[in-house]
């Protein structure tokens, strides 16, 4: 009779990895990523693995006072999103954006700076909190210029809602009774205590400069007797030879949508006279 032997498994031992194993790995390659260098200003400069879509790494900074370590990016992050070629300030749906963000991670934000304070020993924590806000702040950049002009429009309409009832706000009005009107549009047709109607465009780039001032200058032709105000994204986002012909065919310019105060003022001037 045969009689087969099996031969006995081996089974390869591996040393199984453990909760501290892994904690020692991180510390020890997160703690060859961190340097740090003290500046001629008094500032600490830290250099962490946080980095942002450009490849560069976050500028973090630290110094103390009276006790309190203030953990800044010294307004570093706005500073870079103002490069980009569509974003020159944070203002409207950005700027509530920002705020959410600073919000939610537990982090200031003043005049630029991104910042947070905290005490000595509990500065490690404090940089990784400011690192992932910045991270956060740095992605608005991607917002697309359609975006852009998207998120334009809702902070004009909110503006208008503050003013006025909106009963009073015709939007996309076109000429009653007027041969083609339908390819001259106007933003906002504004009604007011004025005998004089009030036509108000928004102006977020320069093509849309270009349009307004064809429309204006063919309600002129059709002899309409109107006021106008145009509101700018901001006035450094138009060609200047755009912006000129612009002005010759308004009645008044808004420079900046942030200014929310001077929007105020002139439509309730020009609505009141």
């Amino acid at each position: 009779m045969l009689i087969q032997y099996q031969r006995p498994i081996r089974t390869c031992l591996t040393k199984m990895i453990t909760a501290e194993h892994i904690e020692r790995i991180l510390c020890t390659s997160f703690c060859t990523d961190i340097q740090t260098r003290e500046r001629k200003d008094g500032w600490i400069q830290v250099s962490t693995p946080f980095v942002g879509r450009d490849g560069d790494i976050y500028n973090i900074f630290l110094k103390q006072k009276n006790g309190i370590v203030r953990v800044s990016d010294r307004g570093s992050t706005i500073m870079r999103l103002s490069y980009e070629t569509d974003l020159k300030t944070l203002t409207g749906a950005r700027q509530e954006t920002l705020i959410q963000i600073t919000d939610e991670q537990g982090v200031l934000y003043d005049d630029g700076e991104i910042y947070t304070e905290t005490i000595a020993s509990n500065i490690g924590s404090a940089v990784f909190k400011l690192g992932q806000a910045l991270t956060r702040v740095s992605d608005i950049g991607l917002w697309s210029a359609g975006r852009i002009k998207s998120t334009f429009y809702e902070d004009l309409e909110c503006t208008l809602d503050d003013i006025l009832d909106k009963h009073n706000i015709h939007k996309d009005y076109c000429i009653p009774d007027q041969v083609n009107s339908s390819n001259y549009p106007i933003d906002y047709y504004l009604q007011g205590e004025s005998s004089k109607p009030l036509y108000l465009f928004g102006v977020p780039d320069s093509s849309k400069a270009r349009l307004t001032t064809i429309v204006l200058k063919q309600l002129e032709v059709w002899n309409q007797n109107f006021d106008s105000i145009v509101v700018l994204s901001k006035m450094d986002d138009i060609p200047k030879s755009d912006l000129a012909r612009l002005m010759d065919a308004a009645n008044d310019i808004v420079p900046s949508i942030s200014d929310t105060a001077s929007i105020h003022k002139k439509i309730n001037h020009r609505l009141s006279a």
